[in-house]
């Protein structure tokens, strides 16, 4: 079962487009552990689709994903600088997202 971590990443320094399954995976997770409004959890994925770098969104699906090796693989692409920006949007995200 996927989990979501209460931790989303996120900068606004590039775009990725998020495939599909990408998508529906972190919908699926943020219902399941954050009971979010389907707008809330769209918000979240158009957000992550908007705001992350290419090893942000990596390391998210990761996160979300429960995948340990990838997350690893991906945490070793990301700065420390990156790394407190992903601490910080992954706090914010599920709260901005929740009125939606």
């Amino acid at each position: 079962m996927r989990i979501l971590s209460l931790f989303f990443l996120g900068t606004l320094l590039s775009f990725v487009p998020v495939q599909a399954a990408e998508r529906g995976a972190i919908i699926k997770s943020c219902h399941a552990a954050l009971g979010l409004s389907d707008s809330g959890c769209a918000c979240i994925a158009d957000k992550v689709e908007k705001e992350f770098s290419e090893p942000q969104l990596e390391f998210f699906l990761a996160v979300i994903t429960g995948d340990k090796q990838r997350r690893i693989a991906a945490m070793g692409k990301l700065t420390s600088n990156e790394m407190t920006i992903v601490a910080t949007r992954m706090q914010q995200l599920p709260v901005e997202c929740a009125a939606s």
